[in-house]
């Protein structure tokens, strides 16, 4: 009977953790996504990016969207110099535009 008890016991305290953990992460993820800066104009060509599944990536703080897969590729093969100038350009862009 004290077995069945203290096993039920750590069994509910594992659920409790878990239970505990998961909503933490929750928490974390909802608050790295709403300290990233969007980027909807494409780095590799200076457009608009206006489609609703367009492709994007995430550079340091920053969600980065493509107008096109071919232009994903190709900022990938950037180096990462070479990834902040177009960055800081396409966000250049956004703001003048906004």
């Amino acid at each position: 009977m004290i077995r069945k008890v203290l096993a039920l016991t750590i069994a509910s305290i594992f659920l409790v953790a878990a239970g505990s953990m998961a909503a933490q992460r929750k928490r974390h993820k909802a608050k790295a996504a709403a300290s990233l800066t969007e980027v909807k104009v494409c780095p590799m060509n200076g457009e608009a990016v206006q489609s609703a599944n367009a492709r994007s990536e995430v550079v340091g703080n920053r969600k980065v969207y493509f107008c096109c897969a071919a232009h994903k590729e190709a900022f990938n093969k950037l180096s990462a110099e070479e990834k902040q100038k177009k960055i800081a350009a396409a966000l250049e862009k956004q703001n003048k535009k906004g």
